[in-house]
């Protein structure tokens, strides 16, 4: 062997028992089969093009979403990376209320219906309208033309804005009184309207025994009223009209003459408007006049017949989706509300990736890692 050959030899051999001694020692990994480890070093050096399958996750459901054909088609899509840059459009689709919901196309013409009017926004996004809404029954209640009609009469927002009007409403316990079509048609004629501003006609309406006591004349004349007379017949009206709910509320002027509307009249004797009507969460929404008069607007009349909207809260599950407290955060903000109204948003929300996207287990979990919100800004 020549001397060049041996000292070749005496380094290759010396190298290789130092790298068995690292190896040993765990200092080195051992060796990838295959071409594993030449593929794993070409990743690394790959231009900033990302994939799901670069992105590392923690989370199961998050990493199967990640490495799924639908994250790439979201990548890929110039709209939905748009809207899924933002933080609270990525909360607000991480919303298990929400997000099963905007894949329905009513729904999200309904909340960019909604987004694009400031008081129809302001309404959604008031903790007690949406605690209300969230309930079948009102939230199927506020399309009913009927109720329109009351919330829209101004006798009737005159004696909502009285905390005894709406005390009075939404005792259960007076119910019977407001569901008697007898004392309804009462309450609306001129004379017993007059009659009810008097202490003593109101006390005798609660007191039988003082009934036979009047000694005004036009009060005996009110109280001889055949509509009234066949109500105080039933012991459940005459309970209702002694409580002091009810004593305080025809005390009101306000309340007398809504209860003399036949808009809210309407509403009182059909039963399922009744309860909804009552419901506190609606009436502590219907104490702020702002949100009494979106309700009573023209523009939510209109939004209902649009269709999309009355189609939302008609449905129990699009209903409780409206009520979630994440689109009442965007619905609160005037520039995230604008997110949610503008063009982009609806062609981002109804493009094929996005509906993929929503209905796949792991996008919830995904849209929380920040493996996701990093793959948005990369270059596809």
């Amino acid at each position: 062997m020549s001397s060049r050959a041996k000292i070749v030899w005496g380094i290759s051999s010396t190298a290789a028992l130092v790298l068995v001694g690292l190896w040993a020692a765990g200092i080195l990994p051992p060796a990838q089969d295959g071409g594993e480890a030449t593929i794993g070093a070409a990743k690394r050096y790959q231009a900033t093009q990302i994939a799901g399958k670069d992105v590392a996750v923690s989370g199961t459901e998050a990493q199967a979403f990640m490495q799924s054909e639908t994250f790439d088609r979201l990548l890929k899509d110039p709209a939905a990376r748009k809207a899924l840059a933002s933080p609270e459009m990525r909360a607000l689709l991480s919303s298990a209320a929400v997000r099963p919901a905007l894949a329905q196309a009513e729904f999200a013409a309904a909340v960019q219906r909604i987004a694009n009017d400031a008081a129809l926004a302001a309404a959604f996004a008031d903790q007690n309208f949406s605690a209300a809404i969230s309930k079948a029954n009102v939230s199927a209640a506020l399309t009913d033309a009927a109720m329109h009609a009351a919330l829209a009469d101004n006798a009737v927002a005159a004696a909502l804005s009285q905390a005894e009007a709406r005390a009075a409403f939404s005792a259960a316990e007076l119910s019977a009184a407001f569901s008697d079509a007898s004392l309804m048609k009462a309450f609306a004629r001129p004379e017993v309207q007059n009659a009810l501003s008097s202490p003593q006609f109101r006390d005798a309406l609660a007191n039988p025994a003082l009934r036979a006591g009047l000694a005004d004349a036009q009060l005996k004349a009110a109280m001889a009223n055949a509509d009234l007379q066949a109500a105080l017949d039933r012991a459940e009206v005459q309970a209702a009209l002694r409580a002091p709910q009810m004593q305080a509320a025809l005390a009101d002027n306000n309340v007398r003459l809504a209860l003399a509307s036949p808009a809210l009249r309407d509403v009182l004797l059909r039963d399922n408007l009744r309860v909804a009507f009552s419901d506190a969460a609606l009436q502590g929404a219907l104490a702020e006049s702002s949100l009494l008069s979106a309700l009573s607007s023209a523009s939510f009349q209109q939004a209902l017949q649009s269709g999309a909207l009355a189609a939302a809260l008609k449905s129990p599950a699009l209903a409780q989706a409206l009520a979630a407290p994440e689109l009442r955060y965007m619905l609160a903000s005037a520039n995230l509300r604008q997110q949610l109204a503008a063009a982009e948003m609806h062609a981002a929300l109804s493009s094929n990736a996005m509906q993929a996207a929503l209905k796949h287990d792991g996008f919830a979990a995904a849209l929380q890692q920040p493996a996701f919100a990093a793959a948005l800004t990369r270059t596809n």
